[in-house]
């Protein structure tokens, strides 16, 4: 009986070796790459201790939504424990009428989109629905490859009620006025210029206040995902300019509070004798180290009658503080010249500099409130827009004037005048 005779192909084993082979190094690397993933989910954990006593919830969370990190804030704004929340899905403590925008934001955070700030509705452990303030953070591996989202979350349901609050409160006051409109013309007249300067002050004071509050949040994010290490130049950076926006928060509140009150006829002023050489010696001296900053020379001509004098002191100081400071922050290259001397009844103090200028179209705007002159400047000159503004109801309340002239890239100046023996508050 004939037999066939088996022939093994070698060809054949090889390719079934090399497809083995290859599925083992793709398990290898598999593996490898969910070690590296592991790691870097247990340094993100062990991150997330160091802002574990934060006020703030902080979450981290992969790209499916399974939370893997959960602090002290966390737990105190939604209610669950840290063992409730690990491995939980951070869709089930999203508002129901939310998921689809809080899964299409995860998407295009993941795909490389900068989602930096949101606001979510939350869901707590006993079904109370919050208003949440989100500042998101990326977390890459060593490759830059995207595996988590960090969040900093601030619960704002309170600040928004209040605003509703006095939205509503406002719209009763308005239907108030409007039913009184006969009787009280002069004083609705009153109201409604009082309700126009309320609506613009409430919006810049709002826009200004949410600025550097989001960049003190954002920028504390991105400090906190390199915790781990020692603080490099971009660190050093993003801390600079943590610092700058609240400095700058505390210029904006101290500004809008004065004008606010001079608005609504609040702000009170005492005519008293004072030392005015001592005074514009101790306001030059505070913004002295900005001018030697920049390079800039001050130059002080007052005339030999500059002595005792009855008003405001503190605001003059103010006045003379906003004039120089503005002096010194447009101008780049030469020098600030600050003078004082009597007119027949006043006494006239003048700010000249050589910096940028005014342009003629634009003399007109600078004592409004709220506003600044050239958007270019602005971007390059911040400022709240009320320095000046302040600086004319002030001179007023005192009984004086303020005006400017200028020349455009030549440099400005600003002078005051106030009466010799002052005015009381009107």
């Amino acid at each position: 009986m004939s037999q066939k005779k088996i022939t093994k192909n070698p060809g054949h084993n090889k390719s079934l070796d090399s497809a083995k082979l290859h599925q083992r190094t793709e398990a290898r690397l598999g593996e490898s790459k969910q070690s590296e993933i592991a790691n870097r989910m247990e340094d993100l954990r062990r991150l997330a201790t160091v802002v574990s006593d934060s006020n703030d919830a902080v979450i981290l969370h992969d790209f499916e939504g399974k939370i893997l990190a959960w602090n002290r804030g966390a737990k105190e704004t939604y209610g669950y424990t840290e063992t409730e929340a690990l491995g939980k899905n951070v869709r089930e403590i999203v508002a129901d009428a939310d998921r689809e925008a809080a899964l299409n934001l995860i998407q295009r955070i993941q795909q490389g989109e900068i989602v930096k700030s949101f606001e979510l509705r939350r869901v707590t452990k006993d079904g109370r629905i919050l208003d949440v303030w989100l500042t998101t953070t990326l977390l890459t591996d060593e490759n830059g490859n995207p595996v988590a989202i960090a969040t900093t979350e601030r619960d704002i349901t309170e600040r928004k009620r209040a605003e509703q609050e006095v939205r509503d409160l406002n719209t009763t006051l308005e239907q108030r006025v409007t039913e009184r409109t006969a009787e009280l013309a002069a004083a609705k007249d009153r109201a409604e210029e009082a309700d126009r300067l309320k609506s613009t002050f409430l919006a810049t004071m709002s826009h200004e206040l949410r600025t550097p509050l989001n960049s003190i949040i954002g920028f504390t994010g991105i400090i906190l995902q390199e915790l781990a290490g020692p603080i490099n130049a971009e660190q050093r950076k993003q801390l600079e300019m943590v610092r700058e926006s609240s400095r700058h928060l505390l210029a904006l509140i101290n500004d809008v509070l004065d004008i606010s009150k001079i608005e609504a006829g609040q702000l009170e002023v005492r005519i008293e004798p004072f030392d005015l050489r001592a005074l514009i010696e101790k306001v030059v001296g505070i913004v002295k180290p900005m001018a030697d900053k920049k390079g800039l020379a001050i130059r002080v001509e007052l005339a030999p009658e500059i002595d005792a004098f009855a008003s405001d002191e503190r605001r003059v100081e103010q006045i003379l503080f906003n004039l120089l400071n503005n002096a010194i922050k447009f101008t780049d290259h030469g020098g600030v010249t600050l003078s004082a001397g009597s007119l027949p009844d006043a006494l006239r103090i003048s700010v000249a500099d050589t910096g940028v200028g005014i342009q003629p179209e634009n003399l007109g705007k600078l004592f409004q409130p709220f506003h600044q002159i050239d958007s270019g400047l602005t971007r390059q000159y911040e400022g709240t827009g009320l320095g000046l503004a302040i600086c004319r109801r002030l001179a007023d309340l005192l009984g004086g004037e303020i005006h400017a002239t200028s020349e455009w890239g030549k440099g400005s100046v600003f002078s005051f005048t106030l009466p010799m023996k002052g005015r009381e508050n009107p």
